[in-house]
This record gives C-alpha cells, sequence and structure tokens, in this order.
C-alpha cells in the first residue's frame, strides 16, 4: 500500500492545528484522552481477566484517526509485534 497524499495531509493537519492558545495540537489532544480511556479498560479489562489482550498505544492512535476519517490499514497493527524492549520497565 502506498502514500496517499490526501491521508498524509490530513494527519498532518490534525497534528498542526491549534485551538486558540492551546500549546498542544487537536491530534495530540485527541490521541492524549483516547490513551488514558484506553489504560482505564485495560486495568479493568486485565482485574477481571489477567489473560485478556492488552490495549495498545496502536489502539489509542487508531480510535483517534478514525474519528477524524482517517482509516488505517491492518498492516498499521503489525508494525510493533516483534518489538523486544531493551530494558525492563521501570
Amino acid at each position: 500500500m502506498g502514500v496517499k497524499p490526501d491521508l498524509s495531509a490530513q494527519v498532518s493537519k490534525l497534528f498542526t492545528t491549534h485551538l486558540g492558545n492551546d500549546q498542544i495540537s487537536l491530534g495530540m489532544t485527541e490521541v492524549s484522552i483516547n490513551l488514558v480511556r484506553a489504560r482505564l479498560i485495560d486495568a479493568q479489562n486485565v482485574t477481571k481477566d489477567p489473560n485478556a489482550q492488552r490495549i495498545e498505544v496502536e489502539d489509542a492512535m487508531s480510535a483517534t484517526l478514525k474519528k477524524n476519517g482517517i482509516e488505517l490499514p491492518d498492516s498499521f497493527f503489525t508494525v510493533a509485534r516483534n518489538f523486544k524492549p531493551k530494558f525492563p520497565p521501570k
């Protein structure tokens, strides 16, 4: 799948548009809110079932983009599938 200039422009606009005197772009604000929601839902899910599938940052980004009319290909969710942290979480 090649780059789609129209979608690229939409993403760029979303993450460079600031409302009023906001220091953070509209896109970053929405991703932050969606990430907080995802973390809450994730914590609730894992409390109910320790083996529940975890919600990832990619899910928050996808929700943000989808809300703004930007659909991601399924391949987006496989980009980090082989990620292994170098150091344990602190």
